[in-house]
């Protein structure tokens, strides 16, 4: 039975070490964080616009 050799770390500007898995855990985190974001925006301009709409009926 081999044992696997950890990964190499990372040391960011805070001193937390992040391995390369983890970094690629936090970068689609982050993708994902921005995603929701612009569907946040999305949904709360159309949300004014067609407020905006329907109080000009």
């Amino acid at each position: 039975m081999t044992d696997n050799p950890p990964e190499p770390t990372e040391v960011n500007p805070s001193g937390q070490t992040a391995s390369p898995t983890e970094k690629r855990v936090l970068e689609a985190f982050a993708g994902m964080m921005r995603s929701c974001d612009r569907i946040r925006d999305t949904v709360r301009t159309t949300r004014e616009r067609v407020n905006k709409e329907t109080t000009n009926l």
